[in-house]
């Protein structure tokens, strides 16, 4: 049996600019993942994302994904996960039109950074 087996990793960012009293840039985001070892190089995760950002042509992003990963290199100093998963993406447009889509692809993140699972342009 693993020791805590469980993983959280938190992010939140933000970008703001402003010039002569005009927004420029206006982004928010948020990033939850949870991983589970299953064993000491397997690992389940399942990540929940949402975006909104004024400039990008949509208004918010929200997705939802899920996979396995595995740990390449796990030592002190260099860590190196490979992931791959499927999801569920909802983009609602700065003109209230929605799109939903599915989608999967695999990454190559760094252990230290969690990156969400992409989704395929589904909704393009």
């Amino acid at each position: 049996m693993l020791k805590n087996p469980w993983e959280h990793k938190f992010h939140l960012g933000g970008l703001y600019g402003q010039s002569a009293g005009v927004t420029a840039a206006e982004r928010w985001d948020a990033l939850w993942q949870s991983n589970y070892d299953i064993t000491t190089d397997l690992f389940g995760f399942g990540p929940l994302r949402y975006a909104h950002d004024d400039f990008s042509g949509f208004q918010h992003q929200d997705s939802l994904s899920a996979g396995l990963g595995y740990k390449i290199l796990n030592t002190d100093t260099t860590k190196l996960s490979a992931q791959v998963g499927v999801g569920y993406r909802q983009d609602s447009a700065a003109l209230e039109q929605r799109c939903r889509g599915y989608g999967g692809s695999g990454l190559l993140p760094s252990a230290d950074n969690a990156s969400p699972t992409s989704l395929s342009d589904a909704c393009a």
